[in-house]
């Protein structure tokens, strides 16, 4: 697939390689601006169980440059944009700018706040019937944030499932200078963890939440979580996240 070119709004920050994860499964990691926050595109190889094409799903959009974004095209076309939350909003106009074909999905609950931003197809909630284990990914909604995140289930042909989360969990080690002394003093930082600021403007129900986790945790095949600020965990996946549960319902 040709490279359409890029519209204006197409702006690329600094942004790691096409880092495949598992078959089917890729991300990309990146930076914000003004931040030393990182963030992470993760993008997966989906099987529309409706007419069995085959494309890409694009979660949590980063623009990337031309040699990157080359490789990914010659993985399949992009079919599926995410935007997993209301915050992971910034390079999505710049994606269906360059993509006009793409079809933009998000929670029915930040459906308001991502068409500010750029138009939405359609809510998680109207294609769930294309989003199922045959497909390749499935994409249901996390427990206890009333409604602001969805979170990502990738189905991998041996069997095995890859958790992708946005905001709800973090996984940031402890970093220098000021800017990681304040992630700190926040909370945000020091491992697996819901943070102080998801706690406050995320969160609604902790025990909602902690059970939901607990059932992630107990996902057939569950290899790895995939964070969209921090390092995978492929590491005893199902009991990071029961300590994760067991701490945010403390």
């Amino acid at each position: 697939m040709s490279i359409p070119l890029a519209p204006d709004s197409w702006v690329v920050l600094d942004h790691g390689v096409l880092e495949t994860i598992t078959d089917g499964l890729w991300r990309i990691s990146g930076s914000l601006p003004n931040t030393s926050l990182p963030r992470c595109c993760v993008i997966a190889r989906h099987t529309d169980p409706i007419d069995g094409s085959i494309g890409l799903l694009v979660h949590s959009a980063v623009s990337v440059d031309d040699d990157t974004l080359r490789q990914m095209l010659d993985l399949a076309p992009p079919r599926w944009l995410v935007v997993p939350n209301a915050m992971h909003r910034l390079d999505a106009p710049a994606w269906k700018d360059r993509f006009p074909e793409l079809q933009v999905l998000c929670p029915p609950e930040a459906s308001r706040a991502v068409s500010e931003k750029l138009p939405v197809d359609a809510t998680l909630e109207d294609v769930a019937d294309r989003f199922t284990e045959a497909s390749g990914v499935v994409l249901r909604r996390l427990a206890g944030v009333g409604g602001k995140e969805w979170v990502m289930l990738a189905h991998h042909s041996d069997g095995g499932v890859s958790l992708v989360v946005s905001d709800a969990i973090f996984n940031l080690p402890h970093q220098p200078g000021f800017s990681g002394l304040m992630m700190r003093l926040m909370g945000s930082s020091g491992g697996p963890r819901v943070t102080f600021i998801a706690r406050r403007l995320l969160v609604s129900d902790r025990a909602a939440l902690a059970e939901d986790l607990r059932r992630l945790a107990g996902t057939p095949g569950l290899r790895r979580i995939i964070p969209a600020h921090g390092e995978i965990i492929d590491a005893d996946a199902a009991g990071t996240l029961r300590r994760v549960a067991d701490a945010v319902h403390s």
